[in-house]
């Protein structure tokens, strides 16, 4: 089927292009929210805006009819549990925390729910990759055996049906598996992770303990486990990779858009991806064409933002067009450690988006090429 980006077929062929010279691709992942339209809103509209989720799903207000409303959007940004469990920008937050609660579900803000569990793709069998059985690795709470995704992988509909229970699986797990799906079909390189600071850290990955760099937990070590199955890696270590340039890779590179505290930016690195680095953007435009102010100290590693092994250093992006003096901060992104990040939107080809106050995604009026 023909988007109006091309077809699946292209797009792999794309990658596989990108591939042969050298060049990684990186897909943008949004598990934060899904669009504006609220599920089960009324009873007028067959209300399947989202395969695959149901409203208790979601982050939503109930009211006495049994219907959905969004809540507000964030009212106080310094407030942690704000952030992570009201409305960004009007759309619809899915509940990823970790664990079968929903924090925030009901008739008042704050109330709870359980997460429902059920088999979310019943005629989609090839997007499943493990089969009930011992010697596996872990699918949701129970354990399997791998048998790869895709329409050769022996899985059918009815086997599905007749494995329920097996199947059934609460939101996040079902975000684990769409991750890891992609990775494989795709053979993406990793993904920049976007508004990461609305979900909690340790949705992505074990945030603390010894073991957490080869931990299997949360979206970031299924998919690591996903890419060392689809590329043939042994190493067990996730992440040694993520955070060195020297390295030889094998691991998949993830990066979180994290525009500013709180929540804190450490867990976030804890869980296994580096981070936007935003601190050095605002920086630079707050120095850049300012007379009174200095660059003094910014040849070093760091300088003004995160360390080198965990930045990724960018003057624009998607959502954000501005930038001061965008041709030196590229210059100095290029020429110090770390990642840097060039953006382009294609040439100008995107029109207006209702609401987003301009153009979407943003127009970068940045020469990238020279």
């Amino acid at each position: 089927m023909r988007t109006r980006y091309g077809t699946e077929r292209e797009l792999l062929n794309l990658i596989k292009v990108a591939h042969r010279f050298g060049i990684r691709v990186y897909f943008d992942s949004i598990m934060n929210h899904n669009g504006f339209d609220v599920p089960g809103f009324n009873e007028s509209v067959a209300e399947d805006f989202y395969p695959g989720f149901r409203p208790g799903d979601f982050q939503l207000r109930t009211t006495a009819e049994g219907f959905y409303r969004r809540w507000d959007n964030t009212r106080d940004w310094g407030s942690e549990w704000q952030v992570q469990n009201l409305g960004l920008s009007g759309l619809i937050d899915i509940a990823t925390e970790p664990g079968v609660a929903n924090r925030n579900h009901g008739r008042s803000e704050g109330d709870t729910s359980n997460k429902p569990v059920y088999l979310r793709h019943p005629d989609n069998p090839e997007y499943y990759c493990y089969i009930p059985g011992a010697g596996g690795q872990t699918h949701a709470a129970n354990e399997g055996t791998y048998v790869g995704f895709g329409p050769e992988n022996g899985i059918t509909r009815a086997f599905l049906r007749l494995n329920e229970s097996f199947y059934g699986e609460i939101v996040e797990d079902m975000l684990h598996r769409s991750l890891r799906w992609q990775l494989d079909q795709t053979k993406a390189d990793g993904a920049r992770l976007d508004a990461v600071k609305h979900t909690p850290a340790d949705f992505f990955g074990s945030t603390f303990g010894a073991d957490r760099d080869v931990s299997d937990y949360g979206i970031l070590g299924q998919a690591q486990r996903q890419f060392n199955l689809t590329r043939g890696y042994l190493d067990e270590n996730h992440r040694d990779t993520v955070f060195s340039v020297d390295t030889p890779r094998d691991d998949a590179m993830f990066f979180g858009e994290h525009l500013g505290q709180p929540p804190s930016y450490v867990p976030y690195i804890d869980a296994g991806m580096r981070l936007i680095d935003n601190d050095l953007r605002n920086n630079l435009n707050r120095t850049l064409g300012n007379p009174s102010a200095s660059l003094a100290g910014y040849d070093q590693p760091g300088a003004g933002g995160f360390s080198p092994n965990v930045s990724v250093m960018h003057a624009q992006s998607h959502d954000n067009d501005y930038a001061a003096r965008r041709e030196l901060q590229h210059a100095l992104y290029f020429t110090r450690d770390g990642l840097p990040l060039v953006y382009t939107d294609g040439n100008y080809h995107a029109g207006t988006l209702e609401g987003s106050g301009g153009a979407f995604p943003r127009h970068s009026n940045t020469a990238f090429l020279g």
